[in-house]
């Protein structure tokens, strides 16, 4: 495995981790959600978490361009989100109750996963 299927494959699998948080407990998710003014009910935690699981499930088996993209984008989307969270105070929601606010290094890591995930598009 090369290096970029690796680490697209750690962000797909932190996105598992981090959806599968979202069953169970999705109030962290849905507090972060209304703070930043975005739709917050459970049902929609519920399929973030979804979203990410199957996103995350479908990279771990197979990189390919396409999942790159989609672990891309979902990242890309995310990172928007922990901008906002940041300007509200607001935690991101990702591993459940008792979290900060996001900080840089979060962000950082986020972007790193786009960046990472834009290159698997091309590399594959």
């Amino acid at each position: 495995m090369d290096p970029i299927q690796f680490l697209v494959r750690v962000a797909a699998a932190t996105l598992l981790v981090t959806g599968m948080r979202k069953f169970p407990e999705p109030e962290p998710t849905c507090k972060a959600l209304k703070l930043a003014g975005l739709p917050s009910h459970r049902p929609w935690a519920r399929g973030l978490g979804f979203v990410e699981v199957t996103i995350g499930m479908v990279a771990l088996r197979s990189v390919t361009p396409a999942t790159s993209a989609a672990v891309g984008v979902l990242y890309v989307f995310l990172t928007a989100f922990l901008f906002r969270a940041r300007q509200v105070g607001a935690s991101c929601g990702c591993f459940g109750p008792g979290e900060r606010p996001p900080s840089i290094l979060h962000l950082v890591l986020n972007v790193s996963a786009v960046l990472v995930c834009v290159v698997g598009v091309f590399a594959a």
